[in-house]
């Protein structure tokens, strides 16, 4: 069954991914996405976190700010993460630090003209689900994933108990990859392709190979020199 299409204000950032169940800190600086939190504190908190599309400028949205003789936004990729802003620390100059923690994907379906007092951009999406999966291939997928995640957090000099703590709290195959994801997929090639994947047995695959990159890391430092 289809999702009906929603109305989001985005926040285009480069390499900027918010996944569902993780939380994202911003600072918030540009005179359009303050008005973006306050509509967004004053209604229903829901913001999408957008991902420049590849080869974009990411000065281009300032460019554009300042009106120095373009009127094109930049690119953005067209699967968001929706989150609900969930802490908002306003600062003496206009300025915010904020906190969103990430709900859902979102597959961008049309942008929206500007509205007189809405600088910011907004788009018609809807809602972007995983794919089904068999209730024995999820379990087995979590597990591959728990078991890594728990030799990293042994190997780790610290944040061990953080990673198990988190690892704990999902007790889905699809949320527990997102989280793991977010946390220890740095390569923002790797990163994209996990976020815009949606077999949930593809994704714990790439959580999968982050973390054995990682422990494979975490062994050759240990090895002591010739």
């Amino acid at each position: 069954m289809t999702s009906p299409l929603m109305r989001l204000a985005i926040f285009p950032l480069p390499g900027a991914l918010l996944f569902p169940h993780a939380v994202l800190p911003l600072h918030v600086f540009e005179p359009r996405y303050r008005r973006m939190i306050a509509d967004c504190l004053a209604s229903d908190k829901t913001i999408a976190i957008a991902c420049l599309a590849e080869h974009e400028d990411p000065l281009e949205d300032a460019r554009v700010n300042a009106g120095l003789g373009t009127e094109r936004a930049p690119r953005v990729r067209p699967l968001v993460g929706v989150g609900t802003l969930v802490a908002h620390e306003a600062l003496p100059d206009g300025r915010s630090n904020i906190l969103l923690r990430g709900v859902y994907r979102a597959r961008i379906d049309e942008e929206l003209a500007a509205e007189p007092g809405r600088p910011y951009r907004l788009v018609r999406a809807t809602r972007v689900p995983d794919e089904p999966i068999e209730a024995s291939v999820a379990t087995a997928s979590r597990q591959m994933l728990v078991a890594l995640a728990t030799q990293l957090s042994e190997r780790l000099p610290d944040g061990g108990p953080t990673l198990r703590a988190l690892v704990d709290s999902q007790p889905e195959a699809g949320a527990l990859a997102d989280l793991l994801a977010a946390a220890l997929v740095t390569r923002p090639a790797a990163r994209l392709r996990t976020f815009e994947t949606l077999d949930v047995t593809k994704r714990c695959d790439h959580v999968a190979d982050a973390i054995a990159i990682a422990l494979a890391s975490l062994g050759s430092s240990s090895t002591p020199a010739n």
